[in-house]
């Protein structure tokens, strides 16, 4: 009934609700001049609504449709409008407001959930960046082969972003596939390279590499100098970090459609609604944020109204996504989705790839082997940079801060090569140098037993390995800070706080106990970022040699905890806890003291690259200015030296040296390739010679020509990442002109 003249109560009355039915909650919004609403006036309640004459007055119209917390979530397709003044009469009459099935059956929401992974793949060939990343002289960027490892992504936010495309209705040969092949071909042909560009391949799979793989070290070949210039501004023009490689499921499907007929290209779009909207009408929207989760994985839901069906028009639901990182301090997209017209359906899971240059992968590694009992918790030095400790030659220990056993002739290097085996010339037997991240596994059952601090310390050892007479360890004691995840507040996206885990100072009986760092224990109040090391070592580089590190667990009030195994007479109280050593991939060794210790053998000398001397038949000149003139059989050869100081007997930290030759504008080859120091003197005596040449086989076919002579001396040493550390290599460079005499 009425409630006045300018108010009234009506009843709500859908069309065709059955007995025992669902009606939806309708609302009535306020909406601008684009039919978008804007504020809800009023809701139903037990098929009942109150409606106000004066509504009229806030603007073109009010609109009809599912009640919701945020109208503009709502389409505009699933709104009635009404003019008040022009409805009003019968509203007053009627006191009904009648809704059509084919509305309010719309009206209904639905739980939509989607879900995925990220992992970051080392980049396509050619890509931005990847020439700076080849040592010269091999002149163009090579591709990982075979392909590296693709790597989760774990520390991000993931939007989600809707998107409906509506088509008209299909046809056995529709004319809409005659342009979605262009558009698959602009969207899949990258970059806009700067120099000419070959066709996009026909094949998405080419049969074998191109270029070549490389071997143990790339020879220098000879290409083309266009080519070589094209390449080298190819790689200074473009950003690495702007814009990315095409999917790879475009890439195939342009693949397909080519191959198809008219009628089977028709079926094979129709049958995929992720290539829809290249060419249908959409609506975009974003419609929420999730956290990536351990793994590289991520699930969203939330609720929508239920999708409407438009006569002679098929509409579906596609969903793409953007990858958030926080990097330098700030959040850098990693991955777009709607740049690379990449979606997915809701029951399709989105098997995300980026090939970012500064995307960053899960940095946890997967829990060391749990010890023989498997309950006990345990700790122990996990990893060093990405280096697993159980490549580490680190000895037996025998007692409490020592080994005191003689060394192997490799203690104390990492990556050792066969029993028996050598490592000359291999990255076998390496040097650890500069600075070295530290990862320890600190089981979480420690924190039920008490432990709270942590303390790593180190000590020069002797060939015993057992620290030198008169030397003391001493603890790292730079500033550890961890970063965490906080949820909530205003924004959605989650937000970077900091903790500092040390260095902290405690009293204990009279004695203080420095360096102390607080143990990082996960859970959900302390949600850790990927990645994280417990501490930074600095590798002195004026004691290269052989080091003790030595790991130490405390409590809260700095004593010190030593597993029940420790000898009674060692200082700390006993805890059933163990020390372990991880000596292979599946196995681990209990340590039965109250500190644990590991060798690394420190090395942060340079290697030596020195041409000496020219020589013509064997005969050396130190002339500055180099003419030489002769036959076709005249032998050419280099007086040099090329070594590193450092290593067991017949392995030197030195990797390989490498001589080669470069002609004018175009030509080279190889001089000389080694991997033991020459000469054996180092330094003292004579240099090496070389290898010889001849003038004929240098200057192929050219009279005379002018020649770079390159010697290039690369080490071993690592930081426990996968590469080596290159300040380390030398390089020396001279010139020289030959000439075949009449």
């Amino acid at each position: 009934m009425a409630k006045g003249k300018e108010t009234l109560i009506a009843d709500v009355v859908y069309q065709d609700l059955k007995p025992g039915e669902r009606a939806p909650v309708m609302a009535i919004y306020q909406v601008g001049p684009k039919g978008d609403p804007i504020k809800q006036l009023a809701c139903s309640k037990d098929l009942r609504i109150e409606l106000k004459r004066n509504w009229g007055k806030l603007g073109h119209a009010v609109a009809l449709g599912p009640d919701t917390k945020n109208p503009s979530e709502l389409r505009r397709e699933t709104l009635l409008l009404y003019r008040v003044e022009s409805v009003w009469p019968r509203w007053a009459a009627q006191e009904r407001i009648y809704i059509s099935s084919d509305n309010w059956r719309s009206w209904f929401y639905e739980t939509i959930c989607v879900s995925g992974t990220v992992e970051w793949c080392p980049p396509p060939w050619p890509w931005p960046g990847s020439l700076g990343q080849i040592v010269l002289p091999l002149p163009f960027p090579l591709p990982p082969w075979p392909p590296a490892e693709c790597l989760p992504i774990c520390d991000g936010v993931v939007e989600i972003y809707e998107r409906v495309c509506c088509c008209s209705d299909w046809l056995d040969i529709d004319p809409r596939i005659d342009v979605i092949i262009p558009i698959l071909e602009e969207l899949i042909c990258w970059p806009k390279f700067p120099i000419p560009k070959p066709p996009c391949p026909p094949d998405p799979f080419p049969p074998g590499p191109f270029p070549p793989g490389p071997g143990p070290d790339p020879s220098p070949i000879d290409i083309g100098r266009d080519l070589l210039r094209g390449f080298k501004l190819h790689d200074a023009t473009i950003n690495p970090a702007e814009g990315q490689p095409p999917s790879e499921r475009l890439v195939r499907d342009h693949y397909a459609l080519q191959k198809l007929s008219r009628v089977e290209a028709s079926r094979y779009v129709k049958e995929r609604a992720y290539l829809w909207p290249l060419i249908c009408s959409c609506t975009t929207k974003k419609v929420g944020e999730a956290p990536l989760g351990p793994g590289g994985t991520f699930d969203f839901c939330y609720e929508r109204p239920l999708q409407f069906v438009i006569r002679g028009r098929k509409c579906t639901t596609t969903y793409a996504y953007k990858v958030k990182q926080w990097i330098f301090n700030q959040w850098i997209t990693i991955y777009d989705g709607l740049a690379a017209d990449e979606y997915f359906t809701k029951d399709d899971p989105a098997d995300i790839t980026t090939h970012h240059f500064w995307a960053v992968p899960c940095g946890d590694p997967p829990p060391p082997p749990v010890p023989e009992d498997g309950l006990k918790p345990f700790v122990l030095l996990q990893e060093v940079g990405s280096t697993n400790s159980h490549h580490m030659v680190s000895p037996v220990q025998t007692g409490e801060g020592k080994i005191d056993l003689p060394l192997p002739a490799n203690g104390g290097l990492v990556f050792p090569p066969p029993s028996g085996g050598s490592a000359a010339g291999k990255l076998l037997n390496r040097p650890w140098a500069q600075r070295l991240n530290l990862r320890l596994y600190i089981h979480p059952g420690m924190e039920a037993l008490g432990a709270h601090y942590y303390r790593i310390s180190t000590v020069r050892c002797d060939a015993l390995g057992n620290p030198l007479w008169g030397a003391t360890p001493q603890p790292l004691a730079g500033p550890v800070a961890w970063r965490r995840w906080v949820y909530g507040g205003a924004s959605s996206t989650p937000t970077i706080a900091t903790d500092v885990l040390g260095p902290n100072s405690v009293t204990f009986a009279g004695q203080p106990q420095n360096a102390l760092y607080k143990i990082p224990y996960w859970d959900v109040n302390r949600l850790w970022l990927s990645g994280q090391f417990h501490h930074y070592w600095e590798t002195p580089s004026g004691a290269n040699g052989q080091h003790l590190l030595l790991l130490e667990i405390f409590d809260v009030n700095g004593e010190r905890m030593k597993p029940l195994a420790a000898p009674a007479t060692s200082p700390g109280k006993a805890v059933d806890f163990c020390f372990l050593r991880w000596t292979d991939p599946l196995v681990t060794e209990d340590v039965p003291f109250a500190e644990l210790a590991h060798l690394f053998w420190v090395d942060n000398l340079a290697c030596y690259a020195d041409i000496v001397d020219v020589r013509q038949g064997g005969v050396e000149s130190a002339d500055i200015c180099q003419f030489l003139t002769g036959t076709e059989t005249s032998q050419f050869s280099v007086g040099f030296r090329a070594f590193h100081t450092k290593g067991p007997v017949l392995e030197p930290f030195m990797l390989n040296y490498r001589l080669w030759y470069t002609r004018g504008l175009s030509g080279s080859g190889t001089i000389e390739i080694g991997n033991q120091n020459r000469p054996p003197s180092l330094g003292a005596g004579p240099p090496a010679e070389s290898s010889s040449l001849s003038f004929g086989a240098m200057l192929d076919g050219e009279p005379k020509c002018s020649f770079a002579v390159n010697l290039r001396v690369l080490a071993k040493h690592t930081n426990g990442y996968g590469g080596r550390i290159t300040q380390y290599d030398r390089y020396d460079q001279i010139a020289v002109a030959l000439e075949i005499g009449p």
